[in-house]
């Protein structure tokens, strides 16, 4: 028996059992498992059981320890003392302290039926731990006392008394390692490194069998095993080398097979992801399509992969489901909400899009689930009733937003410049855009402010050409002409406050935004939306802008050559988004029986100019009461002086 008691190591003795089993005793510097049995219940008080106590004196682990004896409480020759009964090998540990006649009043350790013990006397020594460890087998009963006994002298030194603490039993389990190295007796949570033998010749290591469900890796030479609060058996076990091999990525199957062999392989099961295909190695996989399935060996080394399907999110947008790691898809952002565009697209991999500012992107479908989100903001174009054209704001945070009840002449939205709280004192909210050569520009306004402080400016190229003040004005419509060909110009809208106060709404509206200019740049396709056919007449109608002069085409067929423009004149309906529905009424061109018509806009020709359609209504004295209905056309551009134009008007 070795003894550890904290400074220094003494041996002492062996205990021996009647089946001559011998246990093992050897010293513990550091108990690392935190598995131990609480044996506090089964201490069992023997000898002048009276003389047994629970005392507050303790070896620094801040409780109580068990004190045997008194001064007083035991008589010359009498024994005070505790034990405790134990089943198995394992390590027992504890604590001890004695004050007594040194020599002549003894603590004593021991096992019962060993004959021998372990003891100490004497006054002025400190607290000593002990740890021995218990051999035997599994099912072995094991009774040790700690005993107080006084000599038949009358006579007591110091407290006349030991004390035992921390009493701790840590039971052990062997390890049995077959065919390799590691076995040993070890208590339960330590991690041992077992390790396979070197194989026969023609044999390669598969894998360990017994007791393996604390095993790291099964198919390792060399890995670890936790010990459980069970004896463990390991055996390392081999397979012949065969020369036909199979290796199945992410699945199972992989081995050593005799040419020839149908194995069955089967892909794992992966959080978050379905089963797609085998790849790889095929020509002799029954089904690539099932997840488990059988692959022929071949003279030669199979490699198959099980590659798998994710989930893909899209909100607001099209191309979302289940679709293969590393496959490209196309996304869709779905129509954006009334007055509103796409702004780009959000989510946990949007970064791996083409291109996220576009509607429409390609995904490289990443290692897991995937989310998009298609997210849109207010479109100022839309809502000033020029869808395309480009705004930019400034001034106050939020000075520009839409308003659905201002009560705008088109019964759209209107742009809203300011509002109650949103534009500070001296402070303004601003709305612009450009355009480019000469032109004209049209658009209805309207005001709710402190009179004479607060305006609603229009300015051209910095210089302010219009403003309205006042809390009960009307909608308004502003022309203004633009000049300076080949030049571009900055139109500007702004609500700006002077130095105090604030009166009704504090805002300024602006709506139907129409630039006409004398170069037309669309910015949309015009789209047919409908064509009706009645009484040898039809109706056609499309989306476009205003401003932009469009011509009807007409064909017998969908050759690149024989389109002819049709006459027809065509009608601003309404507004929808943004956008305008433009109809016009149109005869079928003669002795023709079918056909074909589009819509295009194009630039003025070189030398001329658009004239905007319109509507012009009154009394001729001539004629009468008369309404002409004219389109857009273009005229030749020709400077007249005043002397010219005078002359002609005289």
């Amino acid at each position: 028996m070795m003894w550890y008691n904290g400074s220094g190591l003494r041996v002492l003795f062996n205990f021996a059992f009647k089946r001559s089993i011998t246990i093992a005793c050897f010293l513990f510097l550091v108990l690392t498992s935190d598995v131990y049995a609480d044996i506090e219940n089964e201490i069992v008080y023997i000898g002048e059981t009276n003389a047994v106590s629970v005392s507050s004196e303790n070896s620094g682990d801040g409780g109580t320890s068990y004190q045997l004896g008194g001064v007083g409480l035991l008589a010359d020759g009498e024994m005070a003392g505790i034990e405790v009964s134990l089943t198995g090998p394992g390590v027992l540990s504890f604590d001890r302290k004695v004050s007594s006649e040194a020599d002549w009043d003894w603590l004593s350790f021991y096992e019962v039926g060993s004959g021998q013990k372990n003891r100490i006397s004497g006054t002025g020594g400190d607290w000593e731990h002990l740890s021995v460890n218990v051999g035997g087998e599994a099912d072995a009963g094991h009774t040790f006392r700690w005993e107080y006994e006084k000599d038949p002298v009358q006579e007591y030194v110091g407290a006349d008394c030991g004390w035992v603490d921390a009493i701790n039993w840590i039971p052990t389990y062997t390890l049995l390692v077959n065919n390799g190295s590691g076995d040993g007796v070890y208590t339960s949570g330590v991690v041992v490194a077992i390790s396979a033998d070197a194989p026969a010749v023609d044999f390669e290591f598969d894998h360990w069998t017994g007791d393996t469900n604390t095993v790291v890796d099964i198919y390792a030479v060399n890995t670890s095993v936790t010990m459980t609060s069970t004896s463990l058996v390991l055996t390392a076990s081999y397979k012949v080398i065969l020369y036909a091999h199979l290796v199945v990525n992410h699945g199972s199957g992989s081995g050593s097979y005799p040419f020839g062999s149908n194995v069955e392989i089967g892909a794992y099961y992966q959080t978050g992801k379905i089963f797609h295909r085998w790849e790889g190695d095929v020509d002799t996989i029954a089904n690539v399509m099932q997840p488990t399935t059988t692959v022929q060996t071949v003279d030669g080394t199979i490699y198959v992969t099980a590659t798998y399907s994710v989930l893909v999110t899209v909100t607001n947008g099209s191309g979302d489901g289940w679709s293969p790691v590393g496959s490209v898809i196309t996304v869709t952002a779905d129509p954006a909400p009334l007055y509103m565009d796409f702004t780009e697209w959000a989510g946990d991999v949007a970064g791996l899009l083409d291109d996220p500012t576009a509607s429409t992107a390609q995904l490289t479908v990443p290692d897991g689930p995937a989310s998009l989100v298609a997210t849109y903001e207010t479109s100022i174009s839309r809502i000033a009733g020029c869808y395309g054209r480009t705004f930019s704001e400034s001034g106050a945070f939020d000075g520009v937003s839409s308003d659905s009840s201002a009560g705008s002449p088109s019964g759209t939205p209107a742009v809203k410049l300011g509002g109650s709280g949103i534009v500070p004192d001296d402070g303004f909210a601003a709305l612009e855009t450009e355009v480019f050569g000469s032109g004209t520009i049209s658009f209805w306004w309207k005001v709710s402010s402190e009179t004479d402080a607060d305006y609603l400016k229009f300015k051209v190229d910095g210089s302010e050409t219009a403003s309205i003040s006042g809390t009960k004005g009307p909608w308004v419509q502003v022309l203004q002409r633009v000049e300076g060909p080949s030049v571009t110009h900055t139109l500007r809208w702004e609500y700006v406050k002077n130095g105090s106060l604030a009166s009704s709404t504090d805002a300024g509206w602006v709506d139907d935004i129409v630039w006409t200019g004398h170069v037309p740049d669309p910015v949309i396709d015009p789209a047919i939306k409908s064509f009706a056919h009645a009484g040898g007449m039809m109706t056609l109608g499309f989306l476009g802008e205003r401003g932009i002069p469009y011509t009807v085409y007409s064909n017998a067929s969908l050759n690149a050559i024989g389109w002819v423009p049709v006459d027809l004149t065509l009608v601003e309906q309404y507004e929808t988004n943004g956008l305008f529905y433009f109809e016009g009424i149109l005869l079928p061109l003669v002795g023709q029986k079918q056909g074909f018509y589009r819509v295009v806009s194009y630039p003025a020709p070189p030398g001329m100019v658009p004239i905007s359609g319109g509507i012009n209504s009154g009394t001729d004295p001539d004629f009468g009461v008369y309404s002409l209905i004219v389109s857009t056309f273009y005229m030749d551009a020709t400077k007249v002086t005043k002397a010219q134009w005078d002359d002609v008007y005289s």
